[in-house]
């Protein structure tokens, strides 16, 4: 006859504290996460309307339009590229196979937001 703890009725306190411990990180790894989007947003909005950032969409040496626009459809591209490959299936799939899922759009954000 099984005894209560090998039945699984009662918690086991060692999975528990590890659970507790493990569901603690990933809200932790959020949190940070999100503060690191936040901000990069605070920033972003300094940036294009000149207060409280060092640098400056007005900042620093002009360059022709032509380099800019490389540099502009460069950065969008990346980021468009890194956006939609972290939105496919395929990708979230590989994610889950070395990370809990719990933080994958925690990730997905931190990555995004660099």
């Amino acid at each position: 006859m099984p005894t209560m703890a090998q039945s699984g009725s009662i918690a086991d306190p060692e999975r528990t504290r590890n659970s507790f411990i493990a569901r603690s990180l990933a809200l932790g790894f959020g949190v940070l996460s999100y503060l690191v989007f936040f901000v990069t947003f605070l920033y972003a909005i300094g940036f294009v309307s000149q207060l409280v950032v060092p640098k400056t969409i007005d900042s620093g040496p002009a360059s022709s339009p032509v380099q800019a626009l490389i540099v502009d459809l460069v950065l969008l591209s990346l980021f468009a590229i890194q956006h939609s490959g972290m939105a496919r299936q395929g990708f979230k799939r590989l994610f889950a196979s070395f990370a809990s899922r719990a933080i994958e759009r925690s990730t997905y954000v931190l990555l995004a937001s660099r």
